[in-house]
Parts: C-alpha cells; structure tokens; sequence
C-alpha cells in the first residue's frame, strides 16, 4: 500500500493505492501523521480510497481506526472512492463521529465549502 499526497488549493488529497493489510498500517499511519503534526494548521484533508484494495477485515479494522484518529481534527477529514462492498465495514467501526463519505474526490472537497 502506498499513499500520494497531492494539495489541490486549500485542500489535501490523500490517494491510497494497493492492498490494505494489517501489516502495512503502522508505514501509513507513520506517513500521515508526519503531515499533519504541526496541530496549529487547519487541515482539509480528502482520503481518496478509490484504488484501495482490503484483505480481510482485520486490516480494515485497523485501517478505520486510524481514520478515526484523524476524525477528531477539526475539520473532520474526508473519505471518498470507497468501494460498495466495504462501505458496510466503514459504517461498523466508525462509532460516534460518523465518518463523511463522497462519491468521489471533487464532491469531497466540496463539502468543505458549506
């Protein structure tokens, strides 16, 4: 799994390629965290999870629960591309701070206007 990091105005997209598996959260957590650290910055962030692939629902777990991590930033991050047969899982794990899904990338950025 490797993720690219594009800033598209106020906005900072993070694409998420490859297979999602318990052994490669901590290099993506370590990754995005490293972004992130100076909490001063208000961060618009848009997770782009279109070319993700899961392998079993372990990894997903720990995946979402890095995502909610990043769910207590203000403001609440973005999740967009994520594949029909896993939005269930998202929807499992996510807990009290519902996670805020799109269709795709220019509809999540989007929603930071409102």
């Amino acid at each position: 799994m490797k993720a690219s990091i594009e800033k598209k105005g106020c906005v900072m997209v993070i694409a998420v390629d490859g297979t999602l598996s318990f052994e490669n959260n901590p290099e993506f957590e370590k990754k995005i965290l490293e972004i992130t650290k100076d909490k001063r910055k208000k961060y618009r962030l848009v997770f782009d999870l279109k070319n993700l692939n899961f392998v079993g629902s372990t990894g997903i777990k720990d995946f979402v629960l890095i995502l909610k991590e990043f769910n207590k930033l203000s403001p609440r991050p973005r999740i967009c591309g994520l594949k029909k047969e896993f939005i269930w899982m998202f929807n499992a794990f996510q807990g009290k701070k519902k996670f805020y899904v799109f269709k795709d990338e220019e509809e999540a950025a989007k929603s930071f206007e409102v």
